[in-house]
């Protein structure tokens, strides 16, 4: 399991659309040279059942910015912080291999320098914690809607919200459990904000709008959980951009 924070600094402004998960994404896969691991990430995932899972997560970048609503343009100045974690540490070495040494570093057309690099391993051993999210919260069930397919995205308040995140989080871990079995265990994620609409986020990824949430929650769940949603993300979507976040108290800056 592995988190690293790295730091981007660039030559005047990083502007990328206000919707850039995708961005983030195809940065990650392009600077995994290793074909091998780019088959397994990108095309492959890990196999639960007839689902799959990619299990590494990245949040949103962190910095200075100004919004265009008319142009529809986030611009960063410099730096920029963003922070990528995943279950094998396979992925992020492959990547943080390619991009230290790199001249060549692109991200939607500016030319990125990589200043730092830390490597973040806080203290886990907790079965109850409060998270902060650093990309969106997100779960969602595909519905029957007059003969229509629906994506129905659950918020924090709604009935199955939770039965969702622990469903999925339950087959992450089983991926590489597949002897131990955790059975049922009790698992809780509570809101620590009002159901306000400033806490909603729409995200469009490609033609796909994703609706998540960002702020904080109350974590309940077992230890080497709570320790898979760290790493691989919480809810759904994690390689898209969602789920990732941080533990208060643990160190974590």
């Amino acid at each position: 399991m592995l988190r690293i924070k790295f730091t981007f600094s660039f030559d005047g402004n990083l502007t990328l659309p206000i919707h850039y998960n995708h961005y983030l994404q195809a940065f990650i896969y392009s600077n995994v040279k290793n074909q091998l691991l780019q088959l397994r990430y990108h095309d492959e995932g890990f196999h639960s059942g007839n689902k799959r899972f990619k299990l590494f997560t990245f949040s949103r970048l962190s910095g200075n910015f100004l919004i265009d609503q008319k142009n529809g343009t986030i611009s960063f100045t410099s730096p920029v912080k963003l922070t990528i974690s995943s279950i094998e540490d396979d992925l992020l070495s492959s990547f943080l291999e390619e991009i230290i040494p790199s001249r060549n570093l692109y991200l939607n057309g500016t030319k990125l320098r990589t200043d730092g690099f830390e490597p973040v391993n806080p203290v886990l051993d907790s079965t109850d914690v409060q998270i902060e999210m650093l990309s969106p919260l997100t779960v969602y069930r595909t519905e029957q809607n007059n003969g229509k397919k629906h994506t129905h995205y659950f918020s924090p308040w709604e009935d199955g919200f939770v039965q969702l995140v622990a469903s999925n989080l339950i087959e992450k871990y089983g991926i590489f459990h597949k002897d131990e079995p955790i059975g049922k265990p009790e698992i809780s994620v509570i809101p620590m904000f009002n159901d306000d609409p400033k806490f909603q986020k729409l995200i469009r990824f490609k033609d796909t709008i994703i609706k998540g949430w960002m702020g904080t929650f109350r974590l309940q769940a077992p230890v080497e959980l709570i320790k898979y949603a760290y790493y691989a993300g919480l809810g759904a979507k994690n390689s898209e951009g969602f789920g990732c976040f941080k533990v208060f108290g643990s160190g974590e800056s």
